[in-house]
């Protein structure tokens, strides 16, 4: 993700996690960059998020329901996956 360098990282957590998704087990940041490779003011953030059901194995249309989600949450909050 990339997002403005004043944007939180918890601001971010929050808005994977106001998916509100039961599906949604765990959220970790594990990186971040702020190099010379990025736009100016910009930063780029790398979560690992963990879906898991307790009845059941995942289907990929669950998944990637939930994770349009999370994505559409995510660009609410200003940040954009990168590409």
């Amino acid at each position: 993700l990339t997002c403005p360098r004043q944007t939180p990282a918890a601001a971010l957590e929050a808005a994977i996690r106001s998916v509100n998704s039961k599906l949604v087990r765990s959220v970790e940041l594990f990186d971040v960059y702020e190099g010379s490779q990025l736009q100016n003011n910009q930063k780029s953030l790398a979560y690992s998020i963990t879906l898991q059901a307790d009845d059941h194995t995942l289907t990929d249309e669950e998944c990637a329901a939930v994770m349009s989600k999370i994505i559409a949450a995510l660009e609410k909050a200003g940040a954009l996956l990168r590409s």
